[in-house]
């Protein structure tokens, strides 16, 4: 069936009611996002702020965020030492630590413990747990940080598989999922360095949100 540009947007709005945004023009409810940069230059750190907006139900610089909500932070990149360092500092002698919004859920892998019977892979295990703890915190809003660890513990089928299953997890519940990934180098177009998604080439995604927007993060104070 072909029609108009225009006749997919009317049908569309007039079935349904328009998404909700998250934060503002940022990130709109029930989108798959990609943030994309390269190594250390501050991804964790703004998805880290991020979440913790949607939790608090406050705004990210420039962009509004919705009432507050859970947000599931799946830290597959920073250790529990590293993440506690990062939101810690000493003032006046005393340690503490940043107050967290109680909806941020931060959720880690144990990478070295074997797998349960009835898997075959970490890829289904960590789905299953995230679908899980989605469906006990009544959790709509989900962060992934980051792609390449995915897969770097597995196949490329298996992390292909794993995409694909966030997909349906999105189609068939509307759940919200931001995807971090690393950038490298590729060519060099009129002097400015391109950089692709790094990975297999099969994990490769265009990114919806770029790490420019890094610049207009606001969040935590004791962020590194």
């Amino acid at each position: 069936m072909t029609q108009p540009a225009g006749f997919w947007i009317e049908t569309a709005v007039s079935s349904s009611s328009p998404p909700r945004q998250l934060l503002g023009e940022l990130w709109t409810e029930g989108e798959i996002a990609v943030l994309c940069g390269r190594n250390s230059v501050g991804k964790s750190i703004f998805a880290v702020h991020l979440a913790e907006a949607l939790a608090r139900g406050c705004s990210l610089g420039p962009y509004p965020a919705a009432a507050p909500q859970p947000v599931m932070y799946v830290d597959l990149d920073s250790g529990s030492e590293q993440f506690a360092r990062r939101y810690t500092r000493v003032a006046d002698g005393a340690v503490v630590s940043y107050d967290f919004a109680e909806g941020f859920l931060r959720s880690v892998v144990e990478w070295d413990l074997p797998l349960p019977p009835g898997y075959n892979s970490m890829e289904s295990l960590i789905f299953d747990s995230i679908v899980e703890t989605l469906g006990d915190n009544e959790c709509r809003t989900l962060i992934i940080d980051s792609l390449p660890h995915i897969a770097a513990h597995g196949t490329a089928r298996n992390a292909v598989d794993f995409i694909e299953r966030l997909r349906g997890l999105r189609d068939a519940s509307g759940v919200s999922i931001l995807l971090i990934a690393d950038t490298s180098p590729k060519g060099n177009a009129f002097g400015t360095a391109r950089y692709d998604v790094a990975g297999r080439a099969s994990l490769r995604v265009s990114p919806i949100a770029s790490s420019h927007l890094l610049r207009a993060a606001e969040g935590p104070p004791y962020a590194i």
